[in-house]
């Protein structure tokens, strides 16, 4: 206990890494603002729609840009040798290939209007760009600007539903409304932190070899992608084809609060153990007594906080969102339950990055993912949405037990 206090207080002493934790902190309260706004303007049918769009989108955007934005990251030192003509090229030839492949979908599953899709498409452009700039401010040490970018991005998000439901409601329909909110918050952080990012149009080579070096590096990413995406979203799919689109919205609203709690807290605890779990002059053995004194801290303070939660989940429902919603306020105490595995295995997870031994985490997703993707098909046609609740726990529980036993017994 003594090592924690120690340990917290040099952490209070930083001051630029206390404004990120800051930062972070605050942009899930104001995401949490913003949830409360969708619930009062947004049906949960509507909602349900958005939300099937946005875990298509999500899959491509996990795919493929996700594996080239941590290409640059891993990259950035060389940058300056590599440059961005070939990055550039990258971007758009993924860019072509997503806009068809998520229009052909998105139109089969939801019959899009133009307008809409083109949204979709613009959102996807500053997104891609937030992320490019986000990272480039975290890994160059640039934390204020990096903080700033997250905080005026969720504060653009919680502005423009306001302003969009209050004066264009009549032009765009509920869905457009949430996806346009998404594009000012990324055009927003865009803006003001486009002339902080540097940008090199040299290039050493040409885009084939580039693009064979860049596929055996993405290949991996892009198959703990899916893995990872199967886990987080095939429940909504699942919901829709048994149920309903009014029920994935409202599971979906439900889940997002609920998650939010030890999504919040989460950060400052792995922000305490990231530096000592990365140092490799640190024994192993040193580095995971670490991380198991804070994964009992953090278990200590999180089940106090869960006991509080399944004594008042149903106020939590009404004043977070709204009656629309009510009907799934229970999720809210389960979702958070689970997520408090899912965050506590992030403790365990980080020794296996910092190893470079990403296979137990591909591993970990696949089982947690198979046995999710089980338990709804054979739960929610039967019990409905506590049946996705089931699945959740269970393949959050078990993801849990693997990474920690891999924890517990590997040299790593």
């Amino acid at each position: 206990m003594r090592e924690i206090i120690n340990t917290s207080k040099a952490f209070i002493k930083n001051k630029q890494r206390n404004f990120v934790i800051f930062s972070q902190v605050f942009s899930a309260i104001v995401t949490i603002a913003l949830g409360k706004l969708i619930a009062v303007y947004i049906s949960p049918k509507d909602f349900g729609t958005y939300n099937l769009s946005m875990a298509t989108y999500f899959l491509f955007f996990s795919l493929f840009f996700s594996p080239a934005l941590q290409y640059i990251k891993a990259h950035n030192h060389e940058l300056k040798e590599i440059g961005h003509k070939n990055i550039i090229k990258l971007f758009i030839l993924f860019y072509i290939v997503v806009a068809v492949m998520m229009f052909w979908i998105l139109d089969w599953q939801q019959k899009l209007t133009q307008h809409t899709y083109f949204i979709i498409l613009i959102t996807l452009i500053a997104n891609i760009l937030f992320n490019v700039f986000s990272d480039y401010f975290n890994i160059t040490g640039k934390l204020n600007l990096f903080s700033w970018a997250n905080i005026l991005k969720a504060l653009a998000g919680l502005v423009s539903i306001y302003a969009l439901h209050q004066f264009c409601s009549y032009f765009f329909s509920s869905a457009d409304i949430l996806w346009l909110v998404q594009f000012f918050g990324f055009l927003l952080g865009i803006i003001f932190f486009i002339k902080a990012y540097p940008l090199y149009l040299t290039s050493l080579e040409k885009f084939s070899p580039f693009f064979r070096e860049y596929f055996k590096y993405a290949f991996p990413l892009m198959v703990l992608a899916f893995w990872t995406w199967i886990n987080t979203y095939i429940d909504r799919f699942v919901i829709e084809y048994y149920l309903s689109t009014k029920e994935v919205g409202i599971y979906n609203a439900n889940l997002g609060l609920g998650s939010k709690f030890f999504l919040m807290i989460n950060p400052l605890f792995l922000a305490l153990i990231t530096q000592t779990s990365f140092n490799n002059e640190i024994k192993l053995e040193s580095r995971k007594k670490h991380i198991i004194k804070y994964a009992k801290f953090y278990t200590i303070i999180s089940l106090l906080g869960i006991l509080i939660l399944a004594l008042s989940y149903n106020l939590v429902g009404k004043i977070f969102l709204s009656k629309n919603y009510s009907d799934g306020f229970y999720i809210i105490f389960w979702t958070a339950l689970s997520y408090f595995v899912i965050t506590l295995t992030y403790f365990y997870e980080i020794i296996f990055y910092a190893a470079k031994n990403t296979k137990i985490i591909l591993i970990a997703n696949m089982i947690a993912a198979i046995i999710n993707l089980s338990l709804n098909l054979m739960l929610i046609p039967k019990l409905h949405l506590i049946g996705a609740l089931i699945g959740l726990m269970i393949a959050s529980v078990i993801k849990f037990l693997y990474v920690y036993f891999q924890f517990k017994n590997k040299k790593i």
